[in-house]
């Protein structure tokens, strides 16, 4: 008896320890939500029947992404062979925690009853707690068999999505496309403009301008962290860097052409890295950042100075419009935050309280959604996450696209709400298993 439970043991330790059960979940649910919320949804219709399942299957990964989180709880205390979680976890528990008892306070019996909710705040546990912390219970190439896979979904469906939605556009309003049935026009591939203005945008096959941006922006991305580990042909990546610039360009999509900026920059400055020292890359990454600088001041004289006298006469209104009301919107929320400085209005407050609901900035939304006891912690993080990634900086120079990746979903929940409360963004998910990569490191790395 003793025999077989030995052996019992020491095969489920060889399981676990060959094929981590929270990465295959990871994988499932980038591939359930990706699919599902933004590819699927473009080809059937989603009806009641429809959304109930699509419900019911996050609700599952969910429940065993809670269960996982117990399970290896009880392992480290039993077993005492896993790494225990650093202080950046206790960090994210306690903001995890500092949602739940905003919530509540806030919502009461109510938030009982609120299956959306639940739903919201049960993948913040999922993608916080759980996918931060797969790196620790993996290996290297485990880890990077599994960003791969997400990396090249990403890449090809956004290529392949890119080009169609380029062949519309430039087809002619007549242009159309029949899609497993379903006919796609190109008049149809518009949406409102930037908020005061009321010239369309076109979004293609991404349902909206701003998610154009973000997705193909993560795209190259992905395509620059597939070439640099030699897992891709270099001409499709320089088709898909050409393809999403010009559909951001098209959309106009600020945020896109910024995290585009961020994506060049590094590819540059590694270019350079590979010619040069590390410190007179450096050198030459600022002078030609000034340079640029210097050629767009010539040539946009004239713009620069109508902006510094807006700017001058009305600052608020100048920026109000450059950023597409979105400076309103972070003003609310801190007028709001002053009302309830500590706790504040709970998960997604503004849909019940205001006009603001997400202020298209992370730490506005969590300061006028949970308050201090909700930033503090929030803030902590993205400290201790610094200071990690200075410290293990010898693993980001071996691998400088995760940290590229994370820095531009990063810029990205500054003007929207990725990171949290976006289940539809596979950004969000990157960004929690990479962050923890380049945090934690992996298991045969410590």
């Amino acid at each position: 008896m003793e025999d077989c439970k030995m052996i019992m043991k020491n095969r489920m330790n060889y399981y676990l320890n060959t094929f981590p059960l929270e990465l295959c979940l990871f994988v499932f649910v980038f591939f359930d939500r990706y699919f599902r919320v933004f590819l699927l949804s473009q080809i059937i219709t989603v009806t009641d029947q429809v959304q109930h399942y699509y419900f019911l299957i996050e609700k599952i990964t969910i429940v065993i992404s809670a269960v996982l989180i117990l399970l290896r709880v009880f392992e480290f205390l039993l077993l005492k062979k896993r790494p225990l979680p650093g202080v950046n976890s206790l960090v994210l528990l306690m903001f995890f925690a500092a949602v739940l008892f905003s919530t509540f306070v806030n919502y009461g019996q109510d938030f009982k009853y609120d299956y959306m909710m639940k739903l919201d705040i049960g993948e913040l546990l999922v993608v916080s707690l759980l996918f931060f912390n797969i790196s620790i219970n993996s290996t290297k190439r485990q880890l990077d068999k599994a960003i791969e896979i997400c990396a090249n979904l990403i890449f090809y469906s956004v290529l392949i999505l890119g080009i169609l939605s380029l062949y519309l556009y430039f087809g002619g309003s007549r242009a159309h496309l029949n899609i497993f049935g379903k006919v796609f026009v190109r008049d149809d591939l518009f949406s409102s403009g930037h908020a005061g203005s009321s010239e369309a945008r076109y979004h293609g096959f991404f349902t909206y301008p701003t998610t154009l941006g973000f997705r193909c922006s993560l795209a190259c991305a992905s395509g620059m962290l597939l070439l640099w580990r030699k897992k891709i042909n270099k001409y499709l990546v320089i088709l898909g860097f050409i393809v999403s610039a010009s559909l951001i360009i098209i959309s106009d999509a600020r945020t896109g052409m910024i995290q585009m900026l961020i994506i060049a920059l590094f590819w540059v400055y590694l270019s350079l890295r590979k010619l040069f020292s590390e410190k007179k890359s450096r050198l030459l990454i600022i002078a030609f950042v000034t340079l640029v600088l210097f050629v767009i001041l010539l040539v946009k004289r004239d713009s620069i100075f109508t902006a510094i006298n807006q700017i001058q006469e009305n600052s608020f209104s100048y920026f109000e419009k450059l950023s597409s009301h979105r400076v309103w919107m972070w003003r609310q929320s801190v007028q709001l935050f002053l009302e309830k400085p500590l706790f504040g209005f709970g998960w997604n407050g503004g849909m019940y309280y205001s006009d603001v609901g997400n202020t298209h900035n992370l730490f506005f939304t969590v300061l006028y959604w949970h308050g201090l006891v909700g930033l503090i912690p929030l803030i902590a993080f993205f400290i201790i996450l610094a200071i990690k990634i200075v410290l293990h900086r010898e693993y980001v120079k071996k691998d400088p696209y995760l940290l590229c990746i994370v820095l531009t979903v990063f810029i990205q929940s500054m003007l929207d709400m990725a990171i949290i409360a976006d289940k539809s963004n596979p950004a969000t998910y990157m960004f929690w298993l990479m962050a923890g990569y380049l945090c934690n490191l992996t298991k045969d790395a410590v």
